[in-house]
């Protein structure tokens, strides 16, 4: 695997850390849909990101970038949604 896949999977694997609990179903899904071999026990769901073939990688990353662009824009609700009511005070 060349220098720049490594990262972006390493990356990707430093974001799949800080997702919720109803994320990961998500993940799960997507690994099941790729035929993408992973190990579940009590502590969670275990799979080789190095290993994912590049089609399964693709459309978890897809999943990824759309749950951080879901986040971004509810921050921004909220911001807005802050500043109306606080200046309605």
């Amino acid at each position: 695997m060349e220098s720049k896949e490594y990262e972006k999977r390493k990356q990707f694997l430093d974001t799949l850390k800080k997702l919720h609990a109803s994320e990961y179903g998500d993940i799960v899904r997507i690994l099941k849909q790729e035929n993408v071999a992973y190990s579940e026990n009590t502590n969670g769901i275990f799979f080789d990101v190095s290993k994912i073939p590049q089609k399964a990688f693709n459309a978890l990353e897809k999943f990824m970038n759309f749950v951080n662009m879901n986040r971004k824009e509810l921050a921004d609700r909220e911001k807005i949604i802050n500043k109306m009511s606080s200046s309605s005070k």
